[in-house]
């Protein structure tokens, strides 16, 4: 009985041991939203990331490590954060969601738009 329950106990704290580490998401690579709206984000070095669409760049950094963030051409703050292959992006108080896409889908969308300026 003492080996059931120690087995038992052993089984319950890699669980839980498991379950409980905080994995960093991953921000680089290639987005699609709504109406094929796609971005890519790049790390640059250490904390730089740039986040390009068809309309350009944005220059972002990661805070805590979970969110990354960053300022538009007008100056207010936009924020990303991600969960396995979802990235949820907000602007104001705006929220978009996103999927995780591989390089062939974004370059195939991205020849078929054209910048909004």
């Amino acid at each position: 009985m003492k080996k059931i329950l120690l087995v038992s106990t052993l089984a319950l704290t890699a669980l839980l041991t498991s379950c409980s580490k905080h994995e960093k998401p991953v921000f680089t690579g290639y987005w699609q939203g709504e109406d094929n709206m796609i971005f890519e984000v790049i790390q640059n070095d250490g904390n730089s990331y740039t986040i390009r669409n068809i309309n350009g760049d944005l220059s972002a950094h990661i805070e805590g490590d979970t969110v990354l963030t960053g300022k538009n051409s007008l100056d207010m703050k936009f924020e990303m954060k991600v969960k396995a292959d979802s990235a949820f992006y907000q602007f104001d108080t705006i929220i978009s969601k996103y999927k995780r896409i591989d390089k062939d889908t974004y370059q195939s969308i991205f020849k078929t738009l054209t910048p909004a300026i």
